[in-house]
C-alpha cells in the first residue's frame, strides 16, 4: 500500500488503511456474510511487497481458507484460458488513454489521469522488466 500512496502522491495513511482492513475483517467470523474469492496462481507469485509482507498475506489467506464463510478457488498456470486477461489499457499520445474491462471501456481524457497510466507503464521498464517493442519501419513489396 506504500507503493501506491508513493505512487499517486497522495497522503500516506497506509497504518489507518491496515487497522481499517483488520477492522472489516470481523464479518469473516460474524453473521450470515459469505464471501467468494477466486484468483489466479499468479496473483500469489507476484511480488508486491516486501517478504514479510507477503508472507502474512499468505498466512491470512490459509487462516480464513476454513472457514464456513470464505470460499477460496485458484486457477492454476496449467488450465487453458477461456477467455483474455482483463483490465488492459491503451495509451494515445500523452493526454488520452483507453481503460477496458469486462464491461466497459473507459475513456481517460484529464491528462493528469492519463499521464498516471504512462508513470505505471514507464516504471517496470526502467527497472528492466518490460521491454518496448517497436514497430518495425514497413517495407514496400519489391
Amino acid at each position: 500500500m506504500e507503493r501506491i500512496t508513493a505512487f499517486q502522491g497522495t497522503p500516506n495513511d497506509v497504518s489507518e488503511a491496515v487497522a481499517a482492513r483488520i477492522a472489516r475483517s470481523r464479518f469473516l467470523y460474524e453473521g450470515g456474510h459469505r464471501y467468494v474469492v477466486l484468483m489466479e496462481e499468479s496473483v500469489l507469485r507476484f511480488r508486491t511487497a516486501d517478504p514479510d509482507a507477503m508472507r502474512g498475506q499468505l498466512r491470512h489467506l490459509l487462516a480464513v481458507m476454513p472457514l464456513a464463510s470464505v470460499s477460496l478457488g485458484i486457477i492454476p498456470f496449467t488450465v487453458q484460458r477461456m477467455m483474455w486477461p482483463l483490465e488492459a489499457f491503451y495509451l494515445h499520445d500523452d493526454d488520452v488513454a483507453v481503460v477496458e474491462t469486462l464491461t466497459a471501456e473507459i475513456k481517460v481524457k484529464t491528462a493528469a489521469r492519463a499521464r498516471r497510466l504512462h508513470q505505471g507503464l514507464r516504471r517496470p521498464r526502467r527497472d528492466g522488466r518490460l521491454r518496448r517493442r517497436r514497430p518495425r519501419p514497413h517495407q514496400g513489396r519489391t
